[in-house]
């Protein structure tokens, strides 16, 4: 039984989503324009993805 529980958390925890539906998502409508330059058309993220995109390009260095 544990172990079935292990293996859907890890299953949800690795969904992939596309550009599309990660920009139509309510948890990204802040960065939404941020997310639309950044992430590509025909390639899909998981919501760590996402986040390590949106942290990355906020913790860059301004000249």
């Amino acid at each position: 039984m544990a172990e079935k529980q292990k293996t859907e958390t890890k299953q949800k925890a690795e969904e992939r989503y596309s550009k599309e539906r990660i920009l139509a998502s309510s948890l990204y409508k802040k960065h939404r324009d941020l997310l639309n330059t950044l992430l590509e058309n025909n390639k899909s993220y998981t919501k760590n993805d996402v986040n390590e995109v949106i942290t990355g390009w906020l913790k860059r260095r301004v000249n």
